[in-house]
């Protein structure tokens, strides 16, 4: 489809979901339940994601590495210089390299814009807003171009980071995934618009890929 084709798309399936309260989103997969403190689940693989590692060699890989589930080969392998010295430093009694090691994972596997943090530091709920349109299209690009089954559900986010600092915004969380390296309670996300609470602005949205 066209940009403006997916665009309108979206745009009335919106518009029909603050219609009726929010039970009309079968292009999100949406399901009629609240997600407030949800964690991101694991899946099995799909035989059609199966099939499609079977013809691409290179699906095959990005497969491989959704499906690892220690972090020592992915660190001597894809993981930053900094990260590296992180494992060297834990091995000879430094701090922990386990947070920065997930956040690299997290972004080299679903894309850099996403998240993963404890579920109960990322507060989400259903809301509806017209400036949520601004995003919609970068929501279709993430879940259409997502090969390996993931379920994506758009939400509005309110995130509390350990040092304090919030976030705001409209953005998809990873409700189901493939991916077996996310430790159980925590919420993978993506903030696509960022909002300023004491503005009421809302920040142009970002693709996450």
């Amino acid at each position: 489809m066209t940009f403006w084709a997916n665009f309108y798309i979206v745009l009335g399936v919106w518009f029909l979901n603050v219609l009726f309260r929010g039970k009309v989103m079968p292009i999100f997969k949406i399901r009629p339940r609240d997600f407030t403190g949800m964690c991101t689940s694991t899946i099995e693989v799909s035989d059609a994601v199966k099939e499609l590692a079977k013809k691409d060699d290179d699906f095959a890989k990005r497969l491989a590495l959704r499906r690892e589930t220690t972090d020592s080969e992915f660190i001597d392998l894809h993981g930053s210089q900094g990260l590296q010295a992180a494992k060297a430093a834990a091995a000879d009694g430094g701090i922990a390299f386990s947070d920065q090691c997930r956040t690299e994972r997290v972004r080299l596997v679903f894309g850099p814009g996403f998240e993963c943090l404890p579920s109960s530091q990322v507060l989400r709920g259903p809301q509806i807003f017209l400036e949520e349109l601004t995003a919609a299209f970068a929501i279709v690009v993430v879940i259409k171009q997502n090969q390996f089954g993931d379920v994506f559900v758009p939400l509005f986010f309110h995130v509390t980071y350990r040092d304090g600092k919030e976030r705001r915004g409209f953005g998809v969380f990873v409700l189901e995934t493939n991916a077996l390296f996310i430790p159980a309670g925590n919420a993978v996300f993506a903030i696509i618009s960022g909002y300023n609470p004491k503005s009421h602005k809302w920040k142009s949205a970002q693709n996450p890929l």
